[in-house]
């Protein structure tokens, strides 16, 4: 039993009406199976949260201590689960693709993760704390301030901020002067920001609804920001020839982004519930890789893991304190997938299980080498020595 390894006190209650404690005094975490089938083969990690999305599990207590399941339960890959990863990034569209993923994550409904994430400037990315006492709040505008000056934004400069999110970029960069181009695929973020800048009353911004992979510009841009969004485009040799046309020579790119060790390493619970498609957390050395390949240079690697896990345990926070709110505008069950979403999300940051970082790169202006196939091929052999 999993939790007999573990140093977790627990209360488990099965359908039969049978108890069985672990651990001395109060339990930390109460679990109450209303079902046998989530207990049925392998207990694995995937199971365990399938269980409690679909309410054959209920949780009482905090979220965040079941990180000391994760090691004893079994995380099984599932053959199928396999096949559908490689069917979506080899025979699917990739237009179509990504138009479906964002979709289903991000146009749930604006007033869900408004309510949790930064309220002046809502981010949707880690916020940035030097301390670690700035509330979520002020960590935001940490954030902006740090990309503007790592940008070297003036006023009368041309931004285009790949994503868009609720807007916090042109809230932050548009009373400062700065010229924003927002692009995003998704209806909700499109119909948000548009309101936005007509409630602001912005003349230097402007929203456009399009794939990066179609977006072509009448003029290149001095300098871009990328939120979040590089986990959204795995497919690093095809987005950087795009990041070099749309920018002009010298100018620089802030992105921001979780990461794995290894690429596509992501969970099964989060493809299947929370990032569907060609999601998949950054690998870094494969991203810089393509960045020095294809003419940029690197100027600055920040580590911002600790600054993630502040930020989504702040996040969580919040989300279960509006529970019933969140039932009501989204339903019971997509409280639930956000509430395991939200708390593993913050665990796997503290325990190195996924990374953070900010990336400060520069347009040069020539080219890289954009080593081809048998090129790559000879330099991976030479990398297993």
């Amino acid at each position: 039993m999993v939790f007999a390894g573990s140093a977790l006190h627990a209360l488990l209650t099965f359908p039969d009406g049978e108890r069985m404690r672990f651990g001395d005094g109060k339990p930390d975490l109460t679990l109450v199976f209303h079902s046998w089938k989530p207990l049925k083969g392998f207990f694995s990690e995937y199971r365990f949260a399938k269980g409690y999305i679909d309410g054959e599990i209920d949780i009482e207590g905090d979220l965040h201590l079941l990180s000391a399941l994760r090691d004893p339960l079994l995380n099984v890959p599932s053959p199928l689960y396999g096949l559908n990863l490689l069917a979506n990034f080899f025979l699917r569209r990739l237009r179509k693709l990504n138009k479906a993923a964002i979709s289903r994550h991000y146009d749930i409904g604006n007033g869900f993760q408004l309510d949790f994430i930064s309220r002046k400037y809502p981010v949707y990315s880690q916020c940035v704390y030097p301390t670690g006492r700035e509330t979520l709040e002020q960590a935001a505008v940490v954030k902006l301030e740090n990309m503007v000056n790592a940008l070297e934004l003036k006023p009368g400069m041309r931004l285009l901020d790949l994503g868009g999110g609720w807007g916090c970029v042109p809230e932050y960069c548009c009373p400062r002067g700065i010229d924003v181009t927002v692009l995003t695929l998704g209806d909700e973020s499109y119909n948000y920001i548009k309101s936005l800048f007509e409630k602001k009353g912005y003349e230097n911004a402007r929203v456009i609804k399009k794939d990066f992979f179609d977006y072509h510009p009448e003029q290149p841009f001095d300098a871009l920001v990328n939120f979040g969004v590089m986990e959204h485009l795995p497919r690093y040799r095809r987005v950087m020839p795009l990041l070099w046309n749309v920018l002009k020579p010298q100018a620089k790119i802030f992105f921001d982004f979780s990461s794995a060790i290894f690429k596509y390493s992501t969970s099964r619970f989060t493809h299947d519930y929370v990032w569907s498609g060609g999601h998949c957390f950054v690998c870094l050395q494969d991203f810089v890789a393509e960045l020095l390949y294809h003419g940029f240079e690197l100027l600055r690697v920040q580590n911002e893991r600790r600054d993630y896990a502040l930020t989504a345990r702040e996040w969580h926070r919040r989300f279960v304190a509006n529970r019933a709110g969140n039932v009501s505008l989204v339903g019971e069950r997509n409280y639930r997938i956000f509430n395991l979403f939200l708390s593993m999300n913050s665990i796997s940051f503290e325990d190195y299980r996924l990374q953070a970082y900010h990336v400060l790169a520069q347009r040069r202006d020539e080219r890289g080498a954009r080593p081809g196939f048998w090129r790559r091929l000879k330099n991976f052999i030479l990398s297993l020595n």
